[in-house]
């Protein structure tokens, strides 16, 4: 079965930038039929609430290779790396006015999601803010090094960091400035504060 690439843009980045990612040919690599949509919305729903999302990459593969090497051929690791440094350093460059004049309100910071999945589960992985080429570079590979390590498995071992009602294990990493490493999110500690707020709604409500 063919793999699948799908690529999801807001209207308000420059559509060269996508045409950047098709010219190095991943969908090629990667053995995957390629999407591209691009969507005039500024929000995705997610467990947290909303989030901005300027570009979303999913990479569907129907083997399970993921957490064994990162992607399918250290060739198509290279190119997926190579895409997203460029497509987030040059995002970066985007001034305010520019993104306003698009048609993008800009309080929210500049975001590209990869999603990763493969036959048994998923990795999220959120690159945020701005950044030059060199750090991109970095923080990229960083995250791409956690999905193919031990930390990765740990990451899913631990119920915590699980995102619940999906078909298949999902960890969603962010990346910590302080520590310069990747965390998964603990979506543990999300229920555990709706739980109490549940609680205490309806102590509220019964008193």
């Amino acid at each position: 079965m063919q793999n699948e690439i799908r690529i999801v843009y807001q209207h308000y980045v420059p559509e060269s930038l996508i045409a950047d990612l098709q010219s190095i040919e991943v969908d090629r690599v990667l053995n995957a039929k390629i999407e591209i949509k691009k969507v005039d919305q500024t929000r995705y729903s997610n467990f947290t609430g909303l989030e901005i999302s300027d570009v979303i990459i999913y990479i569907q593969q129907h083997q399970t290779e993921i957490l064994a090497t990162g992607l399918l051929l250290p060739a198509a690791y290279d190119l997926v790396k190579t895409a997203i440094i460029e497509m987030w350093s040059r995002l970066s460059k985007l001034t305010n006015k520019q993104l306003r004049d698009a048609g993008k309100e800009v309080k929210e910071p500049k975001q590209i999601t990869l999603h990763l999945k493969d036959k048994e589960r998923e990795v999220e992985i959120c690159f945020q803010g701005d950044v030059s080429t060199e750090l991109a570079n970095r923080i990229v590979d960083e995250s791409f090094k956690f999905i193919s390590s031990d930390k990765a498995k740990k990451a899913f071992a631990n119920p915590d960091n699980i995102e619940e009602q999906k078909a298949k294990p999902k960890i969603r990493l962010l990346y910590n400035k302080e520590t310069k490493s990747w965390e998964p999110e603990n979506f543990g500690e999300y229920r555990r504060k709706m739980a109490e707020y549940d609680d205490l709604i309806r102590k509220k409500l019964s008193s």
